[in-house]
C-alpha cells in the first residue's frame, strides 16, 4: 500500500474519479515504499498550476498525474467532457495540462530536490480511451480501463518510455526527502490548538439555541443527536432553568462518571438533584429499611461491595456475584421492580425530570420508576429526554424505531434532532462516519484541527503498546500537552486488571517517568485511564485509545468503537493491531461517492 499525503481524499473533491484513483494509488500492491501527494498546487512567478497526483517511486521517478472521469473527447485540437446527463463541456488539454505542472514543480524544486528522472501521464477510469493519439501523446501515458486498474504497471510504464528516463531515479530516501520538500509540514503547537478549539467547540450551537428557545412551549421533549452534539450540555442548562424557576429537578444518567460530572456543573443549584438511575433507586431503597434480598442474598450488603471494590467495572474478579447480577434482568427489571415498592411506602416526587443517555433508560421497566416519581406521571408531567440512538454499549439491544415510539407513547409532544457537533473536530467526525459505516449527517465547527493519528501492533501482542506509548506522551508533552488533558482509554466495557498495555509489570517498566491513576481518582501530574464503556458520555481535549484489536467484528465492538473513538475533542490517537488497520483499510475500499 502506498503512504497517501493527506491519507484520504480531500474533502472539497468533487471528481469521483479522482477518488476511485486517490484509492487505486492507495491500495496497490508492492507500493510500500511509494508516496503519492493527492491534489498539489505550484506557484511561480508566472502563474499557479495544479496537478491531482504525485508519484514518488523509489527507483522509477517522479510522476505528475492528471485525471479526468465521464467520457472525454478531442475534436479538432479541442477537448471535451460529457457526463452522465450527456452534458457536453469543453475542457483544457490535460496531457498539456499535466506536462505544464511536472515542469513547474520540477523547476521550482530542482535546486532543494535534485535531478531525478519524471514524466507525466493522464488517467481516464471512466472508459476505454483507444482513439485519442498523436505525436503529442503517447499509449504509455495513457491509464484507461483497459489498464484493469493496475495503477504500478502504468507507473513503470512511465518511468520506462519517459524521454528524461537515463537521468537517475530516486531511492527511498530521497523520495522521502522529496515528499518532505514538496508538502512540508507546517509546525504548530498542539496545545494552543487545543485551547483554541475547546474554545469554539463550547460554543452554543445555532441547533441549541433554537432547542432551548422551544423548552418554554413545550412539556414534554426527546432530543435526539449521535455522540458530540452536545446532548449533556442542553440537559444541564434545562435543568437549570427549571430549578431557577422554583421546580424541584432531577437528571438522570446510566453512566457514574457523567452523573459525577453533571454534578460539579450543578453544585451551585439547591432544587437539582443528580444521580445514575441505579444509585438513586437504590440509595431510596436503602433509606426505607425494606431488606432487598435477591436470589437468597442481602442485595444492599453485596452494592457495598461491588462498590467499594470497583467490582462493577471488573465482574471477573468476583465470579460468584457475577453470576448473580452481571445480567440485565436484574438490573432492568429486579431493581426497578423493588423501588417501586419502595415508592409506595416513601414516594419521591420531582416537577421536571431529564433523562441524559435516555437510550439506555427505556429497556427494562425503568421508565415505569420515572413515571411514579413525576408529577402528572410521563403523560401529563414535564420531562426531556436526551438519546443518541446511534449507541448501544449496554448489552441489551433495542430498535431504535420502536424506542421512538415507545418516547411518544409516554407523552412526548416534540422530538428534536441535533445533528452540530460541538465536541469532536471534523477530522474525529468523519474518521467515525467512515469506521462506523454509517452517515451521521454531522455538520462540524469550522476549525483547525490534527488528523487521527493511528499507530499499529502485531496482533496478540497487546505488550507492546506499551513502548509506543510511551514515545507517544513524550511527542505530547514537548508540545506542551499537560498531563490533565489526556486520558488513556481501553477498548472494553471494562478494565482487566492485568492489561498488558499499560497496567502490567512489563508495561509499567517501559513507561519510565508516567504514572496513572483511574479516571477521576488521580492529581493533575497523573495520567487519567479507563475504559471506553465507563467514559460514555464523557470527553476529553486527548483521547490515547488502546487495545483496538477490531473495529467492526460484531455489533457490540462496533458499539463500542463508536464511543471511544467519539470521546477526544481535538486529538484522537489510536493503537490498533495488524488486523484492525487491515479492517479500517477495507473500510475505506466501501466509501460510496
Amino acid at each position: 500500500m502506498a503512504k497517501m499525503i493527506p491519507d484520504s481524499p480531500y474533502e472539497k473533491t468533487k471528481s469521483p474519479a479522482e477518488k476511485i484513483i486517490f484509492y487505486l494509488f492507495r491500495d496497490a500492491p508492492e507500493t510500500d515504499d511509494w508516496i503519492v501527494l493527492h491534489s498539489y498546487r505550484v506557484a511561480t512567478n508566472k502563474l499557479e498550476t495544479e496537478i491531482d497526483f504525485i508519484v514518488l517511486a523509489p527507483e522509477l521517478g517522479i510522476f505528475g498525474i492528471e485525471v479526468k472521469g465521464g467520457i472525454i473527447s478531442r475534436e479538432n485540437g479541442e477537448w471535451y467532457s460529457t457526463n452522465t446527463w450527456s452534458n457536453r463541456n469543453k475542457i483544457g488539454d490535460p496531457f498539456r495540462q499535466a506536462q505544464t505542472a511536472i515542469h513547474d514543480i520540477i523547476g521550482k524544486y530542482k535546486n532543494k530536490i535534485g535531478d531525478f528522472a519524471f514524466g507525466y501521464g493522464v488517467m481516464f477510469p471512466d472508459m476505454k480511451l483507444d482513439e485519442i493519439t498523436g505525436k503529442e501523446i503517447s499509449k504509455w501515458q495513457i491509464f484507461d480501463r483497459e489498464n484493469n486498474n493496475d495503477v504500478v504497471t502504468f507507473i513503470r510504464n512511465l518511468s520506462e518510455n519517459t524521454p528524461n528516463k537515463s537521468r537517475k531515479k530516486p531511492n527511498r530516501d530521497e523520495v522521502n526527502l522529496v515528499a518532505r520538500v514538496l508538502r512540508s509540514d507546517i509546525k504548530y503547537n498542539q496545545s494552543d490548538l487545543i485551547r483554541m478549539a475547546d474554545g469554539k467547540l463550547h460554543s452554543l450551537t445555532e441547533d441549541q439555541k433554537k432547542i432551548l428557545d422551544s423548552l418554554k412551549s413545550n412539556e414534554r421533549i426527546v432530543i435526539e443527536g449521535p455522540a458530540g452534539t452536545g446532548k449533556t450540555i442542553l440537559a444541564i442548562e434545562a435543568a437549570k432553568r427549571a430549578a431557577q424557576q422554583g421546580m424541584k429537578t432531577a437528571i438522570f444518567c446510566y453512566n457514574t462518571l457523567i452523573s459525577e460530572w453533571i454534578k460539579k456543573q450543578v453544585e451551585s443549584e439547591t432544587n437539582i438533584v443528580v444521580n445514575t438511575i441505579h444509585d438513586f433507586m437504590i440509595g431510596h431503597i436503602k433509606s426505607t429499611g425494606v431488606p432487598f434480598v435477591y436470589k437468597g442474598r442481602n442485595f444492599l450488603k453485596d452494592w457495598k461491595i461491588i462498590k467499594e471494590t470497583g467490582i462493577l467495572w471488573n465482574w471477573e474478579s468476583e465470579p460468584s456475584l457475577k453470576k448473580i447480577y452481571y445480567n440485565d434482568n436484574f438490573w432492568g427489571k429486579g431493581i426497578p421492580q423493588m423501588m417501586l415498592k419502595a415508592l409506595k411506602d416513601k414516594p419521591v416526587k420531582f416537577d421536571k425530570i431529564i433523562l441524559d443517555e435516555a437510550q439506555d433508560l427505556i429497556k427494562g421497566d425503568y421508565l415505569d420508576v420515572v413515571d411514579k416519581m413525576l408529577k402528572g406521571g410521563l403523560s401529563n408531567g414535564e420531562w426531556i429526554a436526551f438519546a443518541d440512538f446511534y449507541q448501544d454499549v449496554i448489552r441489551v439491544e433495542y430498535d431504535p424505531a420502536k424506542a421512538r415510539e415507545v418516547l411518544r407513547s409516554k407523552g412526548a409532544q416534540t422530538i428534536f434532532s441535533l445533528r452540530e457537533n460541538c465536541r469532536n473536530t471534523i477530522a474525529i467526525g468523519k474518521q467515525i462516519e467512515n469506521l462506523m459505516e454509517f452517515d451521521l449527517k454531522y455538520k462540524f465547527t469550522d476549525i483547525a484541527c490534527p488528523e487521527v493519528d493511528f499507530h499499529e501492533w502485531p496482533d496478540n501482542k497487546k505488550e507492546l503498546q506499551a513502548g509506543k506509548l510511551n514515545n507517544i506522551l513524550k511527542d505530547l508533552e514537548k508540545n506542551r500537552i499537560k498531563r490533565n488533558e489526556i486520558v488513556v482509554l481501553f477498548a472494553q466495557t471494562s478494565i482487566d486488571s492485568n492489561s498488558e498495555s499499560l497496567l502490567s509489570e512489563s508495561a509499567k517498566s517501559q513507561l519510565k517517568g508516567f504514572t496513572f491513576a483511574p479516571y477521576g481518582t488521580g492529581k493533575d501530574e497523573e495520567i487519567a485511564f479507563t475504559s471506553a464503556g465507563k467514559f460514555k458520555g464523557m470527553e476529553s481535549p486527548v483521547v490515547i485509545l488502546l487495545d483496538v484489536d477490531s473495529y467492526l467484528k460484531n455489533d457490540e465492538v462496533r458499539n463500542l468503537m463508536y464511543v471511544g473513538l467519539s470521546r477526544a475533542r481535538t486529538l484522537l490517537i489510536v493503537l490498533e493491531s495488524n488486523e484492525a488497520k487491515n479492517e479500517r483499510m477495507t473500510v475505506g475500499r466501501k466509501i460510496k461517492f
